[in-house]
Formats: C-alpha cells, sequence, structure tokens
C-alpha cells in the first residue's frame, strides 16, 4: 500500500509538471492599426538628445515621448513629399537629419522639434544628399531589396569617409572623394553590408563573414547560430546591429573583428512581423522595433518573473508561503517553487490557503475550516493529521518561541478568539483571549509582544498577562497588517484607508496615489535598501521610506509612489492580501501571491524607471493659432484661450509621470493636474504679468523638476493708469458741481417739505390710530380662533381616545369564534386611532407658535419619531401586504418644530400606503455637513406626468400658484408647512414604479433655535 501511495503521488506531479507550469512571457505591443501612427510602416527608429524617439514612416515624421505621438508632415513642415526615407546625424550635437524621397530635400531635428531646411545653409546637410550619379545612399538596412546592376551603393562613414559598393567591387574613399582602396567581391545582397566604427561587414551565410578594414579583407566564422531566414538590421543612425533569426532578436557587436552576439528577445510572432529596423534603449530595457505592416513595436525587459498554474484557474490563486530551503519556497497549497520555475507540488487536502505556519522541526500546519492539519516532514509532507474545532478557523501564526496561535472567527466575522499550543506529539490547546473584533493578522515583536491587526484597529497583547492594549486613533480602521521597522515606528496598511506610521505615540496618515490605488494596501515588504515594496489589488508600488518620514516633516512635499502593473511581468494586478505568512523573501529574491500565480524578482536587480527628464514646452496656440516660444510671452488684450503644450520624455508606466501646473499674478490658480494631451488651457484673464509654473516628481527622493514661463496680457486703453486717473478727476469735478447745484435746491426743497410735514403729521396721527385698532381686533379674532381650535380638538378628542381604548378592549377579550366581527371592531379601532391622531395633529399645529410667533424648535431622535408614525399606520400597512422599513440612522437628531415635522411625516406615510399595495415604503436619512436629506420611498402606483409636474410647480411658487385647491390637500399641506420649516422638498415619482420624496433641513444649533 505505502508503494502505491508513493506511485500515484509522484504519477500526479508528473502530471502537473506536464501541463500546469507557467511563467510571464513578454510580448511586443505593437501600434498596428491605431491611431497613434500615420501609417503602419516605421523604416527608422532614432533617438535624439532630450530623449524623444524619432521615426521615419511611410506618410510622416514622427516624435514619440513614451506616451504621446506628434506628427510633422507637408502640413506643417511644407515639404513636397510625407515619404520620409531616412534618420541620420548626431543626436549628441542636437543635430538630425530626415531625407524623402524628393532628391535634395532634408528636414533638420532640432531643440525637439523638425523644420525643412536648404542643405546648402546648414553645417554638416549636404553629406547626405548624395551627388554620385547612379549610386544609392546607405542609411542602414533598407526594407528593400538593392540591385546594383549598373549602380553602386554608397556607406558614409562618421569620418566622413564612405564605401562604395557595386555588383563585383568593394572600394574605400576618402572626404576629399580620392580612391583609397579597392577589393574585388561578389555578393547577392546589399542588406547584408552593414559597419561597426569605421569596419565594413558583410555577413551572408552561416559559415562565414568579411570584414573590410582600410582597404584589407577577412574572413571568420560566426560564433552564434543562424537560421536559414535571418535577417540584418543596421541602425545607422544609432550605430547598432541587429540579427533576427527566427524567432529570436540578437544584438550584434565587433571586438577585434570577431562578432558577438547577445540575445534580446524572443518571440513567436517575430517571424511574422516584417521588421525593417531596431533601436536598444540599453538605460531603460527597451527594445524599439520598427515593421513594414505592423507599425511601432515596444518591447520591455523586464526583471519580474510570474510562476502559476495554467491547467486550473483555482490553483493559480495564490495566498499563504514559506521559505522551504534556501533557495526554494513552498506555499500553502504545496507548490514548491525557486525563483526561476516550479519544481514540485505536495498533496495539500485543505481547501483554504489563507494560512500556513512552519515549526521549529518543520512540521507544515494549515487549516480547512474548522480543522487544523498538520504535515510532517519526517513523511515527507504526506502525511496528515488532523485536528478539529467547533469554530472556523482564521489566522495561524508561529511566534519566536516555536508557539503556535491560532485565531477563530464567528459567521459575520464580527468577534474573534485567540488560542495558542506548543507543537508536540499531543498539542494542549489553550483558549488566550476572546476578542469583539475580527483579528486580520498577527506580528511578534523584539520583546515577545504580539501586534494584533483587526477589524476595529491595532493592538498590543502580551501573552504573559494576556493584557490587550488599543492603539490611540486606529479604533475605526480595518487593518490588514503592520510592519514594524524599528522601535516605535510602525507601518500600519489598512482596507480602504491608506496607508499610516504609528511614531512616538503619533498616528500619521499619508495622501494616496493618482489613482487612488493604495486605498487598499496589503503589506509593507522592506526590501534592505530603504524601499517599502507595497502590494494593493490594482497592482505593486515601490517608495523610499525617508521619502515618506521627509513628508510627515513638511506635508507640502509631495510622495513619489513608483507602480509597476501588468506591463512588467505579471499576470494580474490583483495581489492577494489575505495571506499570512503574506509573502517569502530568500535573501533578495521576493515572492508576491496573485490571483494568478507568484510574482517573483530579485530587489537587487530591480531598476526602476524614473521619470528625471526636463519639462519642456512644446507648443502655445493663442486662439487656436501657434505662436513663437519666445519667453516672457506677451499676450494681446484682445485673446480669448491661451494653451499650452507640455512634454517629457518617459518610457515607463505613465502613472509614474504626473504633472502639475500653477498661476501666479493677478489672478492666482492653484496646482491642477494635466491633462493625458499634456496641454493646460487659460482662458481670458486680467492684464498684468504671470508666472505659469509646471511641475513633476522626478523620483523617489521626491524632488521635483520645474519649469517655469513668464506671461504678460496687455491692458485695455480703459484699464491703464493714466485713464484712471483722469477719468478720477473728471468724477471729482462732475462730483463738485453737483453738489452745489443739490445743495441750493435742498435748501429750497426744505422749506417747502417743512410745511407739508406740519399737514400730513395730523394726517398719520390719525391713521396710526386707526392701525392700532385694527390690529387689535385681528389679534382678538386670531386669539378665538386658535382657542376654537383648541377646544374643538380638545373635545373631540376625549371621546374618540375612549372609543379608540374601547374598541381595542373588545378587541382583545371578544370570543374567539366570530373572527368577521372581531375584524370589523379592529378596523373600528384603526380608524378611531386615526382620527384621534389627526385632532392630535390639529391641536398640535395651534400651539406650534411662542407666544412672540417664533417657532418652537426642539432636538429629537429621528428614528423614533418615524417609528411611532410607522406603528400608527402599522394594521393598515398589514392589510395591504405592505412593509414599512425605517432606515433612519438611531443616533441622527434633528433640530426643528417637532410637532410640525410630525404632521409632515404622518400625510406624507398616509399618501404612501393609499398608493403601495403589496409593496415597501421606506425611510432613510444621511447628514451631509449641517444638512440633513430624509427620503420617503414607496413602490405604488406613482404619479403621472402631468401630476408630477404640477406638484412641482407648486413646489417652486407656492404663493403664486393659482389651482392648489383642484389637487389633493395632503401633499399642499406638507409643501406648506416645508416652507414654514425653511425646508426643502424634491418629488422624483414614475407611473407604476413609485414615489420618492426627499426632504432637506438645515440643522440649527442650540443657540440659532434659541
Amino acid at each position: 500500500m505505502r508503494f502505491q501511495k508513493i506511485l500515484y503521488t509522484w504519477l500526479a506531479t508528473f502530471c502537473f509538471f506536464t501541463v500546469a507550469i507557467a511563467q510571464t512571457q513578454n510580448r511586443i505591443n505593437w501600434t498596428a492599426d491605431s491611431d497613434l501612427l500615420p501609417q503602419n510602416s516605421v523604416k527608422s527608429i532614432i533617438p535624439d538628445k532630450y530623449g524623444y524617439i524619432w521615426l521615419s514612416t511611410e506618410n510622416g515624421l514622427v516624435r514619440f515621448d513614451g506616451l504621446n505621438y506628434k506628427i510633422y508632415n507637408s502640413k506643417n513642415l511644407r515639404s513636397k513629399s510625407n515619404r520620409i526615407l531616412f534618420i541620420q546625424g548626431n543626436a549628441a550635437s542636437d543635430t538630425l537629419f530626415a531625407g524623402t524621397d524628393v532628391i535634395g530635400e532634408l528636414i533638420l531635428i532640432h531643440n525637439r522639434t523638425a523644420v525643412k531646411i536648404d542643405p546648402t545653409t546648414v553645417k554638416n546637410a549636404a553629406v547626405y544628399i548624395n551627388e554620385l550619379k547612379n549610386s544609392y545612399n546607405s542609411f542602414g538596412t533598407s526594407p528593400y531589396k538593392i540591385e546594383l546592376r549598373n549602380m553602386s551603393y554608397r556607406i558614409l562613414l562618421n569620418s566622413k569617409r564612405y564605401y562604395l559598393i557595386t555588383e563585383k567591387m568593394v572600394q574605400y574613399y576618402s572626404s576629399t572623394n580620392e580612391l583609397l582602396s579597392e577589393v574585388p567581391f561578389e555578393h547577392s545582397n546589399s542588406n547584408y553590408f552593414f559597419t561597426i566604427g569605421e569596419k565594413l561587414f558583410y555577413l551572408e551565410n552561416k559559415k562565414q563573414f568579411a570584414v573590410f578594414d582600410e582597404g584589407k579583407i577577412e574572413w571568420h566564422t560566426p560564433q552564434f547560430e543562424l537560421a536559414s531566414n535571418f535577417k540584418i538590421l543596421w541602425n545607422k543612425g544609432s550605430e547598432q546591429v541587429f540579427l533576427q533569426s527566427n524567432s529570436k532578436l540578437f544584438q550584434i557587436t565587433s571586438k577585434e573583428n570577431k562578432l558577438n552576439s547577445k540575445l534580446l528577445l524572443t518571440d513567436n510572432q517575430l517571424p511574422f512581423a516584417n521588421l525593417n529596423s531596431a533601436y536598444y534603449d540599453k538605460v531603460r530595457s527597451i527594445i524599439f522595433l520598427g515593421s513594414s505592416t505592423n507599425g511601432l513595436g515596444i518591447y520591455r525587459i523586464r526583471s519580474f518573473k510570474t510562476q502559476t498554474i495554467v491547467d486550473d484557474k483555482q490553483s493559480a490563486v495564490f495566498y499563504a508561503m514559506h521559505p522551504l530551503t534556501d533557495s526554494t519556497i513552498i506555499t500553502s497549497s504545496g507548490v514548491v517553487m525557486s525563483k526561476d520555475t516550479i519544481l514540485h507540488q505536495y498533496n495539500f487536502t485543505n481547501k483554504e490557503r489563507t494560512a500556513m505556519a512552519m515549526d521549529a522541526a518543520n512540521n507544515i500546519w494549515l487549516k480547512s475550516s474548522a480543522e487544523l492539519y498538520q504535515y510532517t516532514k519526517a513523511t515527507g509532507y504526506t502525511v496528515r493529521k488532523t485536528y478539529g474545532f467547533k469554530e472556523r478557523i482564521g489566522t495561524i501564526f508561529l511566534d519566536n518561541s516555536n508557539k503556535i496561535w491560532i485565531t477563530f472567527e464567528n459567521n459575520y466575522r464580527t468577534t474573534s478568539k485567540l488560542l495558542s499550543f506548543t507543537p508536540s506529539e499531543h498539542p494542549v490547546f489553550k483558549n488566550s483571549i476572546n476578542l469583539n473584533f475580527y483579528i486580520n493578522y498577527i506580528k511578534q515583536r523584539d520583546d515577545g509582544t504580539l501586534w494584533i491587526a483587526g477589524s476595529k484597529g491595532l493592538y498590543l497583547f502580551n501573552p504573559k498577562t494576556y493584557s490587550l492594549k488599543r492603539i490611540d486613533g486606529t479604533s475605526k480602521l480595518n487593518i490588514r497588517s503592520v510592519l514594524e521597522t524599528e522601535k516605535e515606528e510602525v507601518w500600519i496598511a489598512t482596507y480602504e484607508s491608506g496607508f499610516y506610521l504609528h511614531k512616538n505615540n503619533t498616528l500619521h496618515h499619508f495622501p494616496l496615489d493618482k489613482k487612488q490605488y493604495l486605498s487598499t494596501t496589503h503589506y509593507f515588504i522592506a526590501d534592505g535598501k530603504g524601499y517599502f515594496w507595497i502590494t494593493t489589488n490594482k497592482g505593486l508600488f515601490q517608495v523610499k521610506k525617508e521619502a515618506l518620514l521627509a513628508y510627515i516633516k513638511n506635508p507640502k512635499r509631495g510622495i513619489y509612489y513608483h507602480y509597476y502593473s501588468k506591463n512588467s511581468g505579471f499576470l494580474t494586478n490583483e495581489f492577494n492580501g489575505g495571506g499570512s505568512p503574506y509573502a517569502a523573501k530568500l535573501g533578495t529574491q521576493l515572492f508576491l501571491p496573485s490571483m494568478n500565480g507568484v510574482a517573483t524578482f530579485d530587489t537587487e536587480k530591480i531598476v526602476p524607471l524614473e521619470p528625471k527628464n526636463p519639462i519642456y514646452i512644446d507648443r502655445i496656440d493663442v486662439d487656436n493659432k501657434e505662436v513663437s516660444l519666445n519667453i516672457p510671452l506677451k499676450l494681446p488684450k484682445d485673446y480669448k484661450r491661451v494653451t499650452f503644450s507640455f512634454s517629457s520624455p518617459y518610457y515607463g508606466n505613465e502613472l509614474n509621470s504626473n504633472y502639475e501646473v500653477m498661476l501666479e499674478g493677478p489672478t492666482n490658480l492653484e496646482w491642477t493636474t494635466l491633462n493625458a494631451e499634456q496641454e493646460y488651457s487659460l482662458m481670458k484673464l486680467p492684464p498684468g504679468n504671470y508666472t505659469l509654473t509646471a511641475r513633476k516628481l522626478a523620483g523617489f527622493d521626491s524632488d521635483y523638476i520645474y519649469k517655469k514661463i513668464n506671461l504678460s496680457i496687455e491692458p485695455t486703453f480703459y484699464e491703464t493708469n493714466w485713464f484712471v486717473v483722469l477719468i478720477a478727476l473728471v468724477i471729482m469735478l462732475l462730483a463738485y458741481c453737483f453738489s452745489k447745484i443739490y445743495s441750493n435746491n435742498v435748501r429750497h426743497r426744505n422749506k417747502i417739505l417743512i410745511q407739508k410735514i406740519k399737514e400730513k403729521t395730523k394726517d398719520l396721527q390719525n391713521t396710526i390710530s386707526t392701525l392700532r385698532a385694527t390690529k387689535d381686533n385681528m389679534k382678538r379674532q386670531a386669539d378665538k380662533n386658535n382657542k376654537l381650535i383648541q377646544i374643538i380638538s380638545h373635545d373631540i378628542k376625549s371621546p374618540l381616545k375612549f372609543m379608540s381604548m374601547a374598541s381595542k378592549y373588545m378587541y382583545d377579550d371578544f370570543d374567539p369564534n366570530s373572527p368577521d366581527l372581531k375584524e370589523n371592531i379592529l378596523s373600528i379601532h384603526t380608524s378611531s386611532s386615526q382620527i384621534y391622531n389627526f385632532l392630535d395633529n390639529i391641536l398640535s399645529y395651534s400651539k406650534v407658535n411662542n407666544e412672540d410667533g417664533a417657532l418652537a424648535n426642539e432636538r429629537f431622535l429621528l428614528f423614533n419619531e418615524i417609528y411611532d408614525k410607522i406603528e400608527l399606520f402599522k394594521n393598515i400597512a398589514t392589510s395591504q401586504k405592505t412593509k414599512v422599513i425605517n432606515a433612519i440612522p438611531q443616533t441622527l437628531q434633528l433640530n426643528t418644530n417637532k410637532s410640525l415635522f410630525a404632521i409632515i411625516i404622518h400625510n406624507l406615510l398616509d399618501n404612501a400606503l393609499k398608493h403601495t399595495v403589496t409593496g415597501k415604503v421606506t425611510f432613510s436619512a444621511e447628514q451631509k455637513e449641517d444638512d440633513f436629506f430624509i427620503t420617503i420611498a414607496d413602490e405604488g402606483t406613482g404619479m403621472d406626468s402631468e401630476t408630477l409636474t404640477y406638484y412641482q410647480s407648486v413646489i417652486s411658487d407656492f404663493d403664486g400658484h393659482e389651482n392648489r385647491s383642484k389637487r389633493k390637500l395632503g401633499l399642499h399641506l406638507v409643501i406648506e408647512l416645508m416652507l414654514i420649516l425653511n425646508g426643502k422638498i424634491e418629488l422624483i415619482s414614475q407611473e407604476s414604479k413609485g414615489t420618492t420624496v426627499i426632504l432637506q433641513f438645515s440643522n440649527q444649533t442650540e443657540k440659532e433655535s434659541s
């Protein structure tokens, strides 16, 4: 039996390795059929002095900065042709030249832009115009096969010397066209010629290649294998030579007349890519490929690798992992891997993979629901011991004393228990402590105490005294994990709240990244070089620890977060944060679990591409017309819009290069993030002098790179100082004249007014007496009306209350054999209760005013008020099979007139129940700063569009609306009462789908209400 078990195990392992192992494979990203390039054929690729990549195509010249493509063609170059044949020159001296298929036409690439030139007026330009008859100028590998019948092939060297190649001869000339040497040489294809330095090479077959050196020819054997259909890609402008052999691309270099090869990439689609050109940016580890059909291809040599299992999506999801040997790790699913490949898989039967521990004897402990598994090293991890518990296991943690801690969770993850035991043949499990929160993570400190990260904060647990202390300020944080780098320096990762640092008894919060991916952080991993690696659900971040500490001292500083996504070599951006232990570390090699495989990399070998290039101004448009880039910029007084276009070459992830722009001057504008096109526009501004500042974080030190632009706006004539002074003098003169005329006129009118006042005073005294009498009569009448309402309400209220109590008594004690009569009595009870509350509302309405006429406000619990109204209509709702839900937070308080508010809720609930049968009526509320929003939503018949339009017009103009009486009184009363309470009401309704009423109150303070 034991032999059969071992045999089955090895058979399963063999099957696993034949179909299941996969690693990250880099792919070439092509621009074909996109809107990025003007055409899908790229003939040559060359960088300039500033870091931009220039491409020649059949339909124009293109500048690429890593994100945007800028096209130069006959429209902006005023060239005769868009067909660009080559790009050549000296990038270091900022002089590159591009030629079209029109003889003599040349384009200068200088200072990050391209312009058409006269070759005779620019130094070193004429050498790129071939003046030899019946001769082709070589500018690297041609996309076409050059036929040399009665023609020659000219290869210009940096020394201005050149080779002239015919069908049967290779000639060597000086810069003054003097023949220095010639060698008979027959060949089949001129595209097999290339130069490295001043030497000419010819590589045609697998066995030999020729080297031409100042008239001498040598033959050597290649030290690398060649496919029968190999292709040479000679980038003469960047002085690089590449060789494509089937699906592989090599870079060719020369030393002592020998050719050496270096494999750059392997891609199965490479034989079908129709390559024309290539350029290798060694600093950025990027290979640019030019194709005649696929456009520009970009291949990034990645330092990240992902190992996964491809035959089972569930098996490709990894969580907990632990070092197994000095060079391997083991995952909670039993997979053993090195930094390069998956080596083995043990048949672990645990269904849950989020926790594991390896004790001092290298036995592995796993969990599966409420069971704890032990796989012993002595049996090769093939024999399992099982320990069952009553509750589900959460986390497993091994401390430095070889004690294992286990957490247990309830079904809702709101509470947990902590248990410990020492691994042995018969372990004894001891309950340690019951907790009122869910435990996410456990980490031991040097002094033996434990950090416990949970759903309600971060705690420090002393296993000797069983004492538990929560860290101040963390009670509302759902903490995922912690990392203690120094004493009293604890880094905290949370769900949805980003990350924090607890240092010197103070909790510090850090800003998030541009996309806010860091809002849910999993773990901090320190690499020993001063950097943190932070995993999230949306990728991996690298940040310098010193930059975070500097931010605490100066929060105005920015923080540079370097972002890695799938383009860096991962199979998914979603890393898993639920494992314990989360990541494995072998020296400088990290292993990180994800939803598709384990990402692994050497932190010492990662060279992040930081956005350190300067910021440049590419273009300035004033009212859609390009203007000169002269600084300072002067804008005309009547301009309407000015747009600045910025660029800075960067070939990493675009989220690592973030621009901000700020304006200072008579009008100030705060820092604003640039759009994807890296443009910033300013509308009409007041006249004056301004400074526009653009900046970006240049890398891990979180230092900014700045670009400042000074601009001035001319004032109109009426905005000048002299005009203002002139207007002031005129106004002063007019004011003096007017004052003189006015004073004379006033004296005359005063005499007349004195007489009229005497006459009117007597009339006013009579009118005042009349008004006082009228006021007294109106007050007495209002008092009578209020008293009348109170008397009527009081007289009706008492018997109705008695009637309600009597009917309920009959309902409770009635003969159970008469259900119909009992239901009728229940209806009497319900109706009388409604009448009672209605009259109670009338009585409340008459008492709402204080003696001085002001509303009497009070603060009350909103939930209780709604609850009382729901209880009142409970029987009616039950008879209609309508469910009334009170979703108001129980602690929410409202400060307004309680009586009027009760009438409003009463009428709205009454209306909702009248139109809702076998549905739901839901009360909800939320507070936004000092405003309360109360929502009553039903699933009833709703309003037709005419009725809804009518009530919306009543809301907008209650006093001026003429037809209020034609509609239902209830909503009019609600609208009027909301106006009295200085509230707002909004109606949303749709036929057969229900009605939603939103009430808005401004919550006044106690002082205001008094």
